[in-house]
């Protein structure tokens, strides 16, 4: 069963939301608590050594060895937080002489956790045997939500359903899946399911008694902006031969039908339908915004409607000699009779000038 593009958004943004809303229903926040070293010469350190130790400070790996120290598995052991399920990272900024310290976990326990790890490093900083020591400069603060909360989550989750349902009909209305070519044999519109008639007959909706036998159906791009349709075939069906009102091509997008007048053609007549109805063709210059997202192709001649497969294309759409186009118009190349003898349409042979044989067959 065919969906129209803003039935499978609709899916699309559903899908978004359904599992968007389960991660956010998953979702714990974490928590967050921070607090500052900084780094000075220990107290009794002689004024030159300190005054050496500072101007070089940048220079040396000091700060990196005590992040090193504060974020090591032995000072977590020691603050007591296996199993706590708070995790530990210190940033260094070696022209500042500052490490700052953040502790990840549970609201309850995170702010704790960090202090016990403050009081650890500064009782380990000895293994070191350095000049600088660790001094508090802003203790643990409170804890905070790390991350975004949940109804961030939530929002951001629609905003996706929004834009994900949106791009899908976009890309759907811009980009339509191809139609299934017809082979072999064509649908009856209006007829019992699974009904046929012989290839490339159509029978039209509005006159039972009428089919048309489709000859060609092609399309070439003419320019950036328009898609010129070229329709050619038979109109049967009816004891006597009559005029039919000029058809018009239906284009429909899945939600609007549009109707395309065709290109005026000097000396063109009106689509004539009988037993021995002359060919027809019409050409129809379709917008390439429509042409694109098209889902359905008809013919409308008053109130008969007739369906079309998808069309072939082409480069071009050579112009008929005139010649041939002459005899066409006159009504020299026919159909095959009902009974079914002779060529099937689409297969018929070579164009007869009345009186003679084709002048392409004897120009050799």
């Amino acid at each position: 069963m065919k969906r129209s593009p803003r039935t499978l958004a609709i899916v699309v943004s559903v899908l978004i939301l359904i599992v968007g809303g389960a991660y956010v229903a998953k979702h714990h926040p974490t928590y967050q608590s921070t607090a500052t070293f900084a780094l000075a010469p220990a107290p009794g350190t002689p004024a030159v050594l300190a005054t050496n130790e500072l101007s070089n400070f940048a220079n040396s790996a000091t700060s990196g060895t005590f992040v090193d120290l504060i974020s090591s598995a032995d000072t977590a052991a020691a603050a007591g937080l296996t199993g706590s399920g708070v995790s530990i990272t210190v940033r260094a900024d070696p022209t500042a002489r500052a490490l700052y310290v953040t502790a990840q976990g549970p609201q309850d326990v995170v702010q704790p956790a960090l202090n016990r790890v403050i009081r650890a490093s500064i009782a380990r900083e000895g293994l070191i045997n350095d000049v600088f020591r660790l001094q508090v400069i802003e203790s643990p603060s409170a804890a905070t939500v790390s991350g975004p909360s949940r109804a961030v989550l939530a929002l951001a989750v629609i905003a996706l359903a929004l834009l994900g349902g949106l791009f899908v009909f976009v890309l759907l209305r811009r980009y339509p899946p191809a139609s299934t070519r017809a082979t072999g044999s064509a649908v009856v519109l209006g007829g019992g399911l699974g009904s046929t008639l012989d290839q490339d007959a159509y029978r039209v909706l509005g006159e039972p008694e009428v089919t048309f036998h489709l000859e060609a159906f092609r399309f070439f791009r003419a320019s950036v902006t328009t898609t010129l349709m070229q329709v050619m075939g038979y109109w049967r069906g009816v004891s006597t031969e009559q005029e039919l009102p000029e058809p018009v091509l239906l284009v429909h997008d899945g939600h609007v039908a549009h109707t395309i007048a065709s290109v005026v053609t000097p000396g063109e007549r009106p689509p004539q339908v009988g037993p021995d109805a002359p060919l027809w063709r019409a050409s129809f210059a379709v917008p390439v915004e429509i042409f694109n997202r098209y889902q359905r192709l008809a013919l409308r001649s008053g109130d008969i409607v007739v369906g079309l497969p998808q069309p072939s294309e082409h480069l071009t759409l050579k112009p008929a000699d005139p010649d041939e186009l002459e005899e066409l118009r006159r009504g020299i190349r026919r159909p095959p009779p009902h009974d079914g003898g002779g060529a099937s349409p689409g297969q018929l042979g070579p164009v007869e000038r009345a009186g003679g044989p084709d002048p392409a067959s004897s120009r050799g």
